[in-house]
């Protein structure tokens, strides 16, 4: 059919539009007349393209509602499930819940210390908080805390907005979500999971629906950490301004307000070394002690501002009240209470943590780090073996500087550094190399900038570098070395600090230099500052330097003699911190203090072993000195004859007695007691090196070298103490408690027993029976012999009124450590003191003889109880004791030294400071002895220096007489001491 084009109403219509319009025509009439002519167009309805999308449509609606349903079922089961296995929470005992950390009791069940990891707290009741404090809190962390129930919807809403745009979600979290997280989520409040969301949710939920609002802030209040250890608003407030809670004005309400936010960046008060002090100013420090300063950190004043500005918008302060609070300045608030800021030297309660953490990690099979947190958070009763009384009279006597000798200034050289004998630098002036800033100023030979911008620091110079491992991986320590500072009279030491580069950022050359990579240095410009004369400086925030430590330190232990208990350990003085260096549990040379264990009980027990046996001592001559084998009686006994004379070993006269002379013939018992080094190494050889290095491992002592080039097997460490490594006060004051009780020597132990929170003994130390050293008899003989040298020899200023005391001094070369160890009938103590580094000090072992005797006299329990009483196979003689059987082939002391002094000797006076004959008017006098053949190196002539009558005493030829300013003292030479007024020195 051909397309017709056709009029209509003056359009020409086609062919195709003409059908259309029929089409809509022939639906006309059939809806009149209810005919259908559908049949002709079935075609065109079936491919409708809107029915077809509205299908479509459909579907992918129901699918996604039925995603939505699906993962709404999903997350409400999830939420159910979370909730389900979520730990119940009982808001009736929340404070007991908090109750979690350690405490340390003394041995007669006091509280001395609280170990925690984050919580120290003191609750207070709603009703002692004032109103000002309320409203800094709610104002600042949730101002609707009073109207929700637990969340601010709006909040959150408001946090996700912001999110689109900065990409981070602020805080939303209302004190109650604090709350809960604080309380019942500690362990993982720090997750960012959706789990701990939940559960923190439901928490909330429990805690509004279980506790009123009063009684949610109080406990928010109660638990939030404020920083410098103090949890709650009532440590804090005795921390930063020594006063209540109660008491707090608006401003300092405000400041505690301000603080939860970063409370460690924030917190008031900080404290630092001397030498970072230096960069504060005045308005800046608040209190200075002997080994740093309390510095008023006023990082947080923007916000305590904020905290006032917002109690004003919402009508909580007036508008005076906010003006007059803001102008307030933060010095003027803060008042800390030092004495609860500061930290305490707690050496004995960090020794009884360490010996728990070790025990607790053997008994149950953890890590250390598992034992400590265990420790740290577990709520523990820890029952120590502390005498606190003891604990504080050391303490105290420790903190007097006048109780203590001074350092004797080294040699310096021109920079005025310490040098020492071969002209090296001991010690750096610190005021040398840092300015008034902190700035560490390096000369042009010891770093230098390279062309591509590194900086190399040069190696042997002020700076060490040393190889190490961090997370397994390479990297390269820079340290400074030991300085010193003289503040106040006093010298302090710096052992060294580090620069805080980086690993990866730093490499060592061939001549072991370290190069710092030109990056960090471009990244780090404050670091790093080149100064208009060449030289480099590092910036005081580059670095970390440690402690200031005042010298002469010092150290002591006391043990319970019959069970090992330490009832009081001091590892320094004028020291502050946890986990610091501990002298008390470290090796020093104990000089003269070894000769009792190492030399002295050893010879009586052998030879009284030997009696029991029916053999007698083998005595041989040696060829080092006159004596040889003579003397000494069948065994080497308290009574044994031991010529003190000059002794040639390796072809040197050797040892030297600390006061250059010799006594000639002198019992056993005065040997020690006078500490003669020639005798101690005579007994030394008769006894044999191996007997007395067992001896001393029975002892206890741990820390002796046997083998390699510098070792202990020698005459000079087990006789004189000049060991490798030395002895610990502690292991040294428990081997001398064999001497009191009978000759055993117990394991040292700092607790009796652990409790959980529950009540249940966890770890228990029950006193050991002990491990012989001595048999009782010899502990007998040496416990009198040691009376002795209280009473007559230079353990002197050791004796306790009423009870009896046996000590040994010790003193090493160039008097560098000075010792007094000693035994009442309860207590053994062993005190050091001496410098950290390589100084002498301007007194000898006296001065620790003299701070012994003052510390133990103020003791109570060290006068109780009473020494072993004689054993049965104990004999005296005279002024000497014996083993049965031991006392047999002894000669007269005094018909030897009769002898001895006619025809092997001859003594005169010595003038020390000149060297020369003394006069009556010579102030320090050594009683000096020669041998027979030896006539020409005595002097000649008298003294130069104290001479007031050169006629009766001459000088040499051509030497001048001293000014006559003095008139002739009433004094004969016989009137002259034999021994010097002074007879404490070097090797003592």
């Amino acid at each position: 059919m051909s397309k017709i084009d056709v009029k209509t109403e003056g359009k020409i219509l086609k062919s195709s539009e003409v059908k259309n319009d029929n089409s809509q025509a022939r639906k006309r009439e059939s809806a009149k007349s209810g005919k259908s002519h559908d049949n002709d167009y079935v075609a065109e309805d079936k491919k409708k393209p809107d029915s077809k999308k509205m299908k479509l449509w459909k579907k992918i609606l129901l699918i996604v509602l039925a995603f939505i349903l699906i993962t709404v079922i999903i997350a409400f089961a999830y939420i159910a499930y979370v909730v389900h296995g979520a730990e119940k929470i009982n808001t009736d005992n929340l404070y007991s819940i908090l109750s979690e950390s350690s405490v340390i009791y003394d041995d007669q069940g006091n509280k001395i210390d609280s170990i925690y990891a984050t919580e120290n707290r003191t609750n207070i009741n709603y009703k002692d908080l004032p109103k000002n404090l309320k409203d800094a809190f709610i104002s600042i962390e949730d101002k609707t805390f009073w109207k929700h129930h637990g969340f601010n919807y709006v909040r959150i809403l408001g946090a996700i907005k912001d999110s689109l745009s900065s990409g981070r979600v602020s805080g939303t979290s209302t004190i109650t979500q604090q709350l809960a997280r604080n309380i019942f989520l500690k362990e993982s409040k720090s997750e960012r999971s959706i789990k701990r969301k939940i559960i923190e949710a439901y928490y909330t939920v429990i805690i509004e629906k279980n506790m009123s609002k009063k009684q949610i802030l109080e406990a928010y209040l109660n638990t939030i950490y404020l920083g410098n250890n103090s949890n709650g608003v009532e440590a804090a407030s005795q921390a930063y301004f020594s006063k209540g809670v109660s008491e707090l004005n608006l401003v300092e309400s405000a400041a505690l307000a301000a603080l939860p936010k970063a409370p460690t960046e924030y917190a008031y008060v900080r404290f630092v070394n001397l030498s970072d002090a230096q960069t504060y100013d005045d308005d800046h420090i608040l209190h200075k002690t002997t080994s740093g300063a309390y510095i008023l950190n006023d990082a947080g004043l923007d916000r305590v501002h904020l905290c006032l500005k917002l109690m004003r918008e919402q009508n909580k302060i007036s508008q005076k009240e906010y003006e007059e609070a803001v102008k307030v300045p933060l010095k003027d608030v803060i008042n800390p209470n030092f004495s609860l800021t500061s930290s305490k030297s707690a050496y004995f309660n960090d020794y009884v943590i360490e010996e728990v953490v070790n025990d607790f990690a053997k008994k149950y099979n953890l890590s250390k780090s598992q034992a400590r947190e265990k420790i740290y958070d577990g709520g523990l009763k820890i029952y120590s073996t502390l005498d606190s009384q003891a604990q504080s009279v050391i303490e105290t006597e420790f903190s007097n500087n006048n109780n203590f000798p001074s350092p004797i200034d080294m040699s310096r050289n021109a920079e005025g550094n310490f040098i020492d004998k071969n002209g090296n630098v001991a010690l750096y002036n610190y005021s040398n190399y840092f300015d008034k800033a902190g700035n560490y100023i390096l000369n042009s030979d010891e770093a230098w900038e390279n062309d591509d911008g590194s900086i190399t620091l040069a190696a042997g110079k002020k700076l060490n570098f040393y190889d190490t491992s961090v997370n397994g991986k390479a990297d390269i320590s820079v340290e400074f070395k030991s300085m010193f500072i003289n503040s106040g009279g006093e010298l302090y030491v710096i052992s060294g600090g580090f620069v805080n580069i980086p690993q990866g950022e730093k490499k060592k050359d061939k001549d072991g230099n370290t190069t710092i990579s030109a990056k960090f240095v471009r990244e780090s410009k404050n670091w790093f500052n080149k100064n208009d004369d060449g030289t480099i400086s590092i910036s005081a925030n580059a670095y970390t330097l440690n402690q200031q430590v005042v010298q002469p330190q010092a150290a002591m232990t006391i043990v319970d003699v019959n069970t090992g208990a330490v009832k009081a350990m001091v590892g320094g003085r004028n020291t502050e911190g946890r986990d610091l260096f501990n002298r008390a549990s470290s090796p020093r040379q104990p000089g003269s203090a070894i000769k009792p264990i190492g030399v002295y009980a050893p010879a009586l027990q052998q030879s009284a072993d030997e009696a029991k046996s029916g053999r007698k001592h083998n005595f041989r001559d040696l060829s080092i000195d006159k004596q040889g084998s003579k003397y000494w009686g069948d065994y080497l006994t308290s009574g044994s004859v031991i010529i003190d004379e000059p002794t040639r070993i390796d072809g040197k006269d050797w040892p030297k007695n600390f006061d250059k002379s010799y006594m000639g013939p002198i019992d056993l018992k005065t040997a020690l007691a006078l500490s003669r080094n020639t005798t101690s190494v005579k007994t030394y050889f008769q006894v044999g090196g191996d007997y007395c290095m067992q001896m001393l491992e029975k002892f206890g002592i741990t820390t002796i070298v046997k083998d390699g080039e510098i070792n202990d097997n020698n005459p000079s460490a087990i006789a004189l103490g000049g060991m490798a490594k030395g002895i610990s006060p502690l292991e040294l004051t428990n081997a001398y408690s064999a001497f009191a009780n009978g000759g055993l020597v117990h394991k040292t132990h700092a607790y009796s027993q652990v409790k959980d929170r529950k009540g249940k003994v966890i770890l228990e130390n029950k006193s050991d029976a002990g491990s012989r050293v001595l048999g009782e008899d010899v502990a007998f003989i040496m416990n009198k012999i040691l009376q002795y040298s209280v009473t007559s020899g230079f353990g002197g200023p050791a004796a306790l009124p009423g009870v009896p005391v046996g000590a040994k001094t010790g003193t090493t070369n160039d008097d560098m450590d000075i010792w007094c160890a000693g035994i009442t009938p309860s207590y053994a103590a062993a005190l050091w003191i001496g410098n950290d580094v390589a100084v002498s000090l301007s007194q000898s072992s006296r001065a620790a003889s003299v701070l012994w005797g003052q510390i133990m006299r103020q003791i109570q329990k060290a006068y109780n109880g009473s020494f072993p009483s004689q054993p049965s196979d104990v004999i005296s003689i005279g002024d000497n004791y014996f083993v049965k059987g031991t006392e047999t082939g002894l000669s007269s002391k005094d018909k030897i030294k009769s002898e001895f002094d006619k025809k092997e000797s001859i003594v005169v006076n010595i003038c020390k400071d000149s060297g020369m004959l003394a006069t009556p008017w010579c102030t320090h006098i050594v009683r000096t002895t020669f041998e027979k053949g030896t006539e020409d190196k005595i002097p000649k002539t008298y003294c130069p220096i104290h001479n007031k009558d050169t006629k009766k005493y001459p000088l040499a030829p051509g030497t001048a007489a001293p000014e006559q300013n003095e008139e002739k003292p009433e004094v004969d030479d016989h009137d002259k001491p034999e021994q010097p007024s002074n007879p404490e020195g070097s090797g003592d």
